[in-house]
């Protein structure tokens, strides 16, 4: 949920869209529920003033509870035939809570001050972009130090375009990290006629594969559903996710 929040130079590229996305899991023989909320949201000031956006999303699964509050502005340097490069830089909080205490080890948390700088290229075939996040430590309750390292992100894209209303994109992400546990997502995604989409995206580390759909309902409405699934932890059986996503277009 939100690629912004890996590369804020995304919201360079104007989509003024209100996102609110819901997401749950079915995990068999695992008794803690798994489930998610975000709302996204981008919006261009204007060609000179740039783009401006915040993410905010929360997570909960069993007693740990995971929230990320960000606020994002982009700036395109050049934009003429169909090329543009825009830069891009977000700030936020982003923490951790367990609840830990039927167990009598109390309630630890943990906060950090998140800083990203990214910049992408698009034309209107291809899409490449590169990132930075970086976390400084504001708070830590937990025995086993820093839970989050820094990263850096690349992401690329292609569009085939079949006579102009069919586009084929495939997209692929990378993600390094500092301790070197580096994560990739290779996807696919079909669109027609900017009203209607169709993909799908597996990712490297836990094998979680996911099919999404999605379709303009109005000119200011549109609503996308994902499933995913995933066998990486074997003795639980393949745990399934389900998104919901409802958007509204500011302008």
């Amino acid at each position: 949920m939100g690629l912004s929040s890996k590369n804020p130079a995304l919201i360079g590229t104007p989509s003024d869209w209100v996102w609110g996305i819901a997401e749950f899991a079915d995990i068999p023989n695992y008794d803690d529920a798994l489930n998610s909320f975000a709302l996204i949201a981008d919006y261009t000031i204007s060609q000179k003033a740039g783009s401006i956006g915040a993410n905010f999303i929360r997570t909960k699964i069993g007693d740990d509870k995971a929230f990320l509050a960000e606020l994002l502005y982009a700036y395109t340097l050049t934009r003429k035939k169909n090329r543009q490069w825009n830069f891009g830089v977000l700030t936020g909080v982003e923490g951790q809570e367990s609840d830990y205490s039927s167990y009598g080890y109390g309630n630890p948390k943990a906060s950090y001050l998140k800083t990203n700088l990214g910049t992408l290229y698009r034309s209107r075939k291809l899409d490449l972009g590169l990132s930075y996040a970086f976390f400084n430590e504001l708070n830590n309750e937990y025995s086993s130090g820093s839970l989050i390292d820094n990263y850096v992100t690349f992401i690329t894209a292609y569009r085939f375009y079949i006579k102009e209303k069919f586009v084929i994109e495939p997209n692929l992400r990378l993600d390094f990290f500092g301790e070197g546990d580096n994560d990739g997502y290779l996807g696919i995604h079909t669109e027609y006629d900017n009203i209607a989409w169709l993909g799908y995206e597996t990712k490297g580390a836990d094998g979680v594969n996911s099919i999404y759909t999605g379709a303009d309902v109005s000119k200011r409405f549109r609503i996308a559903l994902r499933y995913s699934f995933s066998e990486y932890y074997q003795q639980l059986g393949r745990s399934k996710y389900y998104q919901f996503t409802l958007g509204y277009k500011l302008n």
